[in-house]
């Protein structure tokens, strides 16, 4: 089953069960809010539908080198957000998440111009 296919059940699946919780919650007591989610939902839904459509076509996204100070400024908030609501310490993970996501990218990078390469050398050399 194509990935696609998966990504649009998953996405509807989760559009449908969080209609009807929204529904349930709200439905005998807050009419506006039963209301503004019956308008805005299907709207959201096309617009998610027509992002699913577009990366599906574009492809996966390109990863830009993580930027400088990123960490620092992780740090940084975890500090705040210790001071503000307490609770032990989290290290940062997403400028780590991202180098990674980037390293693979270039290997990956990497491996498609060795492929290439090792193509182009063999039609040429003979």
């Amino acid at each position: 089953m194509s990935t696609v296919l998966i990504d649009i059940a998953v996405g509807l699946a989760i559009f449908i069960l969080g209609i009807a919780l929204t529904v349930r919650r709200f439905g005998g007591q807050d009419y506006p809010v039963l209301i503004l989610s019956a308008v805005l939902t299907p709207a959201l839904a096309v617009v998610a539908m027509f992002c699913v459509i577009y990366l599906a076509i574009r492809g996966k996204p390109a990863v830009d080198p993580c930027p400088d100070g990123l960490e620092e400024a992780e740090k940084i908030v975890e500090i705040q957000r210790q001071q503000m609501f307490g609770g032990p310490a989290r290290e940062p993970s997403i400028s780590a998440s991202w180098k990674r996501a980037y390293q693979l990218q270039l290997q990956r990078e990497t491996r498609r111009v060795q492929t290439m390469a090792r193509r182009y050398l063999v039609m040429h050399t003979q």
